[in-house]
C-alpha cells in the first residue's frame, strides 16, 4: 500500500489474511474467481515500465529518480532508486537535463515557433465602432 506497483511483492495466504479483515475477503473473491475460470488480468505489468524520468535527488548519499510510470497519472510518479531503472530512462534524463536536447526530446515535445523581435511588429490601427 502506498507504493507503485514497481515494488509489489507477492504475499503468502498467511499473510494476506493476518492483514485484515478487508484482505482476506480480497483473497476469498480472487479465488472465487480463479476456480470459476476467469482470466487473470496481466495489465498491471504495463504499468511497471517507466515512462520518463522526471527528476534526481540524492537520498542517503543514493541516487534517487522521481519516474513517471507507463498508463498512470502524474500524481502516481514514486522516487526509485537508480539500480531498479533501466539505464536508457536515466540517460534520456540525463541528456535533457545536461542542457543537450537530444533528438529523443524534440520528437516527444514540439517546439514552439520563436516570436518575431520587436523591431518586425507592426503597429495596427485601433479604431472600434461603438454601437
Amino acid at each position: 500500500r502506498g507504493f507503485s506497483l514497481f515494488r509489489a511483492e507477492w504475499l503468502s495466504r498467511e499473510a494476506i489474511e493476518a492483514d485484515g479483515r478487508l484482505s482476506k475477503n480480497s483473497l476469498a473473491r480472487f479465488l472465487r474467481r480463479m476456480s470459476d475460470g476467469e482470466p487473470v488480468d496481466d495489465s498491471y505489468k504495463a504499468q511497471m515500465l517507466p515512462e520518463r524520468v522526471i527528476s534526481r535527488r540524492d537520498a542517503n548519499g543514493f541516487a534517487e529518480y522521481l519516474v513517471k510510470w507507463q498508463q498512470l497519472p502524474y500524481a502516481e510518479c514514486s522516487w526509485e532508486a537508480a539500480a531498479d531503472l533501466p539505464a536508457e530512462a536515466i540517460t534520456r534524463y540525463e541528456a535533457r537535463e545536461g542542457g543537450e536536447t537530444a533528438e529523443l526530446d524534440a520528437a516527444v515535445v514540439p517546439k514552439e515557433p520563436a516570436a518575431p523581435p520587436p523591431t518586425a511588429w507592426v503597429k495596427k490601427d485601433m479604431e472600434l465602432e461603438v454601437a
